[in-house]
């Protein structure tokens, strides 16, 4: 064949005439042309592989959406908890200035009239008891009453924007999530249709480069 032919040129056992320069040239040529396309086939699959591949690596979390909801949750927990205590203290402070209120539950019960000198005074030390516990509140458990009825509306409010800050955090961090999986999903099977491609053009050239 061809080869035979090649090497009987080569060890002079054939010899070189003008036709067959003009085969071996025409040969060469179309042998020059295969590579070349070969070549240019191969560009272009590796192409096709890199893009497949950085499709993949495009595939990214939006971290900085994720830190925000995180940075915002923190810091509504942060103040709620604070909220919190605060309102903790006004209640310690309200048993503490508002103390007469709970000692009238203790002089509600009047007693039975009195018979003789000590049922008397005993009677009339109850009446000076009852009168004590009816007196107006003090100025200061009146403003402490306030302020926790105010405190309390506020740590709602707060407790409310941090339940809905954490939700806001969960919702983003599961979008992201599902975002991230569902594109590495796609890349990843046209990433494998690419490398069957290449495979199947590959063998195919290697077949016209033998032929």
């Amino acid at each position: 064949g061809l080869q035979k032919l090649a090497v009987d040129v080569i060890s002079g056992k054939e010899p070189m005439t003008e036709s067959l320069e003009h085969v071996l040239q025409a040969i060469r040529e179309d042998m020059e042309g295969v590579t070349k396309k070969g070549n240019f086939d191969h560009a272009e699959d590796q192409g096709e592989v890199d893009r497949a591949r950085d499709a993949i690596l495009s595939c990214n979390v939006d971290k900085g959406k994720i830190l925000m909801y995180t940075n915002l949750t923190e810091n509504a927990e942060k103040e709620h908890g604070t909220c919190r205590t605060e309102e903790g203290e006004l209640i310690m402070k309200k048993k503490e200035t508002c103390s007469h209120v709970a000692e009238i539950a203790e002089y509600t019960k009047v007693p039975d009239c009195p018979n003789n000198l000590v049922e008397l005074q005993d009677w009339i030390h109850w009446a000076e008891k009852l009168n004590e516990t009816l007196s107006p509140p003090s100025e200061e458990c009146i403003e402490t009453d306030e302020a926790l009825v105010e405190q309390v509306a506020a740590c709602n409010k707060s407790q409310a924007l941090f339940e809905s800050t954490f939700c806001g955090y969960h919702q983003t961090v599961e979008f992201t999530c599902e975002v991230y999986h569902e594109c590495r999903k796609l890349a990843i099977a046209d990433r494998d249709d690419v490398h069957a491609a290449v495979k199947i053009a590959e063998a195919g050239r290697k077949a016209e480069f033998k032929a």
